[in-house]
């Protein structure tokens, strides 16, 4: 491994510590909120169950489904809202972080002094809504994750009732249904999160390039069986591929990108973990140097007093 990807290793190991803390976050949300429902459930059962037994008709008759079903509304909701919130904030803290920490390294390996090291993160936020993931936006795809949820649990509910299915059986439903929602969100924190490091990274490189120390870009698989090569996207074949860094990688089968996981192609994004590995070509034109000695935490509070290290 050569300095830059070990460099990229590094701030990978550091995104990877906020990427866990919030999925931890966001499984503690669901199971909380899972055990709130089911309590429900089972106070239900309790008020209504005749010999260990509940009907639909006796659920109805007493209006206890429809106030089951608002309040799985209620919850979810409320939880789909605080994730919400907590995606877009590792969302935020990933792409200054990555994008910092590429000015770094291009500063420590070419000496250079570059002009905005930190991203302008007002414009960041609009950028957040603009990729869609196969035909959504990320603040649709969450809403169109909560009607979901709320479907399949008031159908688990419903169903099992009429079916005569017992409380148990019930209850385990709709664990399940809090399992598969809690995968997706998974498959949503590292889609994002990755398609973020590598935006953040290469418009980093950008800002490089554009004040004479150009750049150029490597495409890197991760090397392993899980490396997609399908008739939709062939990220094998794209190993390897080197271009000036502000020219679009040419994907395989088709189509452009200018870092991994910012195509807006779904096959060629989703759980994409490719990424891009750069280098200094050369440099152009007068540009002040002072070589870089500190680490990156070090770096930053010289070259950002008035942040605060996240």
């Amino acid at each position: 491994m050569d300095k830059w990807d070990q460099h990229l290793q590094d701030l990978q190991k550091r995104l990877n510590k906020k990427e866990k803390k919030l999925l931890r976050q966001i499984n503690k949300e669901y199971k909380e909120v899972s055990k709130e429902l089911i309590m429900a459930l089972t106070e239900m059962y309790m008020r209504l169950e005749k010999n260990g037994e509940l009907s639909y008709s006796d659920a109805v008759r007493f209006n206890d489904i429809t106030r089951l079903k608002q309040n799985v509304v209620y919850e979810i909701t409320a939880l789909v809202e605080v994730n919400k919130e907590r995606v877009l904030t590792i969302l935020d803290e990933t792409y200054f972080l990555s994008y910092a920490y590429m000015s770094y390294v291009i500063e420590k390996e070419s000496s250079a002094i570059l002009k905005a090291v930190t991203p302008d993160m007002p414009r960041l936020q609009q950028q957040l809504f603009d990729n869609p993931i196969r035909g959504l936006k990320l603040e649709p795809a969450l809403e169109r994750d909560r009607r979901m949820i709320v479907s399949d649990i008031n159908r688990a509910i419903e169903r099992g009732l009429i079916d005569g299915k017992t409380y148990g059986s019930i209850a385990k439903n709709i664990q399940e249904v809090f399992e598969s929602s809690f995968k997706r969100a998974v498959n949503i924190a590292h889609t994002e999160t990755h398609r973020v490091r590598e935006q953040a990274t290469h418009e980093s490189a950008m800002n490089a390039d554009r004040q004479g120390v150009k750049m150029v870009k490597i495409w890197r698989n991760m090397a392993d069986e899980r490396v997609r090569k399908k008739k939709q996207a062939n990220h094998r074949s794209m190993e390897g591929q080197t271009k000036p860094v502000s020219e679009p990688y040419e994907l395989k089968p088709s189509g452009q990108t200018d870092s991994p996981g910012n195509s807006r192609i779904a096959s060629q994004d989703i759980r994409c973990r490719c990424y891009s590995s750069h280098r200094v070509s050369h440099l152009e034109g007068a540009i002040p140097k002072k070589p870089v000695i500190s680490d990156f935490d070090g770096w930053l509070m010289e070259r950002t007093p008035e942040l605060v290290p996240i």
